[in-house]
């Protein structure tokens, strides 16, 4: 519960540097009646509503020190960001943002931020230090460097006969008796490939909400400040991309959830006040962060 409500500060410092103060509160008092803001950290101790903190967090202090902050602040991004990792790497999916958001000189079409590259590679770097310590045992206790090792797992459990794209639990090895078995005889690494492989097999075989539906409209219209655009695209789209593959449970979205409810928050603050209004209109006159 204090992750889940730490998010309404990190959300309310996002929404105001991706857009303006009162899309932020907007989106802050919307999480904090959010239904799954105050379900899931109760019904589910798990570290969706951590990765949920870390990842708003990690945006909107990048965003507040912007493309030209100082090395010393990006590496402390970059320990923001391994820490996050650490708990669910599935936020690697925004490396892709994060490399257009840093090399991508504003305005220039595709030409380059000479000190972008620098500061991407402090930021990535310094991520690779505070994960190292862990791959590296990884990589000496399982034979892999992987953070985790259980992809293959899920995309098993979500791509076999059984499958109608919710978490299929029956034959997830915690509650199959007979996959943990195999588990225990392929060891770690070895069963997740081996479930990789058969769910890419079933997969070859060709047997194969409101608040989302607001986020995705107020994409196609969204009108921020400079740079916000490429953040909130990039990372309600890219984050999914691995879920896509596997199947469908409430806590994979929950890390993306603060972003969701900010893109609504706005649409439902243009869609009440007008797009002119100086609650629904971004702010021209602060200097863009993202800039």
């Amino acid at each position: 519960m204090l992750a889940a409500s730490l998010t309404c500060y990190a959300l309310w410092r996002l929404g105001r540097d991706l857009y303006s103060q009162w899309a932020g509160l907007a989106a802050a008092l919307l999480w904090a009646g959010h239904p799954m803001a105050v379900y899931l950290p109760i019904a589910l101790v798990w570290d969706s509503t951590l990765v949920a903190l870390t990842m708003t967090w990690f945006l909107a202090a990048m965003l507040e020190r912007g493309r030209c902050a100082p090395y010393g602040a990006v590496a402390r991004l970059g320990v923001l960001l391994g820490l996050t990792l650490l708990v669910n790497p599935a936020p690697l999916a925004l490396v892709p943002m994060l490399c257009v958001y840093y090399l991508r000189r504003r305005g220039s079409g595709l030409r380059l931020q000479p000190r972008g590259v620098q500061r991407l590679a402090i930021l990535l770097g310094t991520a690779a230090l505070i994960v190292s310590p862990w791959a590296v045992r990884n990589a000496a206790v399982l034979g892999t460097p992987q953070i985790r090792s259980n992809l293959g797992v899920e995309v098993f459990v979500g791509n076999n006969d059984g499958a109608i794209g919710l978490f299929n639990g029956r034959i997830h090895p915690a509650y199959n008796e007979a996959e943990m078995q195999r588990y225990r005889e392929l060891g770690e690494v070895a069963y997740s490939k081996d479930s990789l492989e058969r769910g890419l097999d079933w997969i070859e075989q060709g047997t194969h909400a409101l608040m989302g539906l607001l986020a995705i409209t107020s994409m196609i219209v969204w009108r921020g400040r400079p740079g916000s655009r490429t953040v909130m695209r990039g990372a309600l789209f890219l984050f999914p991309l691995v879920y896509y593959v596997t199947h469908v449970f409430e806590r994979y979205r929950f890390p993306i959830e603060p972003l969701v409810t900010l893109a609504a928050a706005v649409l439902l603050l243009r869609l009440s006040f007008g797009p002119k209004s100086r609650f629904a209109a971004r702010e021209l006159d602060a200097p863009s962060p993202a800039s």
